[in-house]
């Protein structure tokens, strides 16, 4: 438990931290990346909790894997999320 718990500190703190990182400093690819290993680590995190027995706290951690996932496929293909179509276009 104590190891999904760092383990999504750790995620969280790189996701918090990415307005901080200027976009002249650091490219798109920069920000996949932080988005990947995020994720990583939240499904680590997801693992060690259905290890542990805590099916529910491994479904709610599996719930950021999935958000990231759909983030960083959206970017890979250039594909607007969203909220970032405006509102009487179709989709």
């Amino acid at each position: 438990m104590l190891l999904a718990l760092f383990l999504i500190d750790l995620a969280a703190g790189l996701v918090l931290f990415l307005p901080l990182v200027g976009r002249r400093n650091a490219g798109v690819k920069f920000y996949r990346m932080v988005f990947i290993i995020s994720a990583a680590l939240a499904a680590c995190a997801a693992a060690a909790h259905a290890m542990a027995g805590a099916r529910e706290l491994a479904i709610v951690d599996a719930v950021p894997v999935a958000l990231t996932t759909r983030i960083v496929l959206a970017t890979l293909y250039d594909e607007p999320l969203p909220y970032e179509r405006p509102a009487g276009s179709d989709p």
